[in-house]
Formats: structure tokens, C-alpha cells, sequence
């Protein structure tokens, strides 16, 4: 008989549980699989990522601060943007009376 270990990690997730492990969206986990950028497996009807390969994933990702080599890019977030907003701050526009 074995004993249960609370401390073993699992070696997969179902679809449902990956964005809860990886803090990313599931449109954003279903999208990568998409792309094949996540490798998905199937175990019947279920569909389940491996751990390893989550982390791998989350791992790829661009770093915030650094420079994304292909683009030129810095990813630092900027001080001026709006928090918890996709858009830049709304910048006021001087001499329109009247709007």
C-alpha cells in the first residue's frame, strides 16, 4: 500500500488548472497551443500540459527590462502608463476650447 505525499508535485495539469499554476489567462494558454509554442496532450477527452513544459513556456517569455534582441525593444514598463490598462495615459491637448 502506498502512502499519499503532500508535498509531490504533479506532473501535469489539465487545460483547466494551467492558468492557475502559471498566473497567464486561458485564452493566452489556448493561444500558445495554437501557435505551438505550448505542447498540449491528450488522455482521452482531457487535455493536459506537463509541468516541465509549463515552466518552460513561462520561461520563454520576454523578460520585463530587457531589450527584445529581434525589435530593439526595452520591455521596461514606463512610469507614465496606466495601471491595469492596455493603453497609454491620456495626454491633454492644449487650446481646444469648446470639446
Amino acid at each position: 500500500m502506498s502512502e499519499y505525499n503532500a508535498d509531490l508535485q504533479p506532473i501535469s495539469y489539465p487545460i483547466e488548472e494551467a492558468p492557475g499554476a502559471t498566473g497567464l489567462t486561458r485564452t493566452h494558454i489556448f493561444g500558445a497551443i495554437r501557435a505551438k509554442k505550448l505542447k498540449a496532450r491528450k488522455a482521452g477527452r482531457r487535455t493536459i500540459i506537463e509541468r516541465d513544459e509549463l515552466a518552460n513556456y513561462v520561461k520563454s517569455l520576454p523578460v520585463v527590462g530587457a531589450a527584445h534582441p529581434a525589435l530593439g525593444q526595452d520591455l521596461t514598463p514606463s512610469p507614465t502608463a496606466c495601471r491595469g490598462s492596455r493603453h497609454p495615459p491620456a495626454t491633454p491637448t492644449a487650446g481646444r476650447a469648446g470639446h
